[in-house]
């Protein structure tokens, strides 16, 4: 768990290649965390490989369905995308689980 949010803390600092390392240590140690996926897809991200990213988030989802940060981040994904379809599917599943987030 400790790499994971290590890899996202760097993954916000913009600090690519040490967020993808914490975030491979993570799925090493625990690839059954979900956790350990949504650090993956955002340490992808920030490499501009939304194909990863997107694997990744999937793979959290699969893990635990309602996992906020993967479902916020597969919006993320669908916005950068500019796919429009893909954004509203999105949508539909964040809202199914957090209704009330602005």
């Amino acid at each position: 768990m400790a790499h994971a949010m290590i890899s996202i803390a760097l993954s916000n600092l913009g600090r690519r290649y040490a967020a993808l390392v914490e975030a491979r240590r993570a799925l090493e140690l625990e690839p059954e965390r979900p956790e350990a996926h949504v650090a993956a897809a955002y340490a992808h991200a920030l490499h501009h490989d939304c194909r990863a990213a997107e694997k990744s988030f999937g793979e959290a989802l699969a893990i635990d369905p309602q996992n906020h940060a993967a479902l916020l981040g597969r919006c993320q994904i669908a916005k950068a995308r500019n796919d429009t379809k893909m954004l509203e599917r999105a949508l539909d599943d964040y809202r199914s689980v957090n209704p009330d987030d602005p």
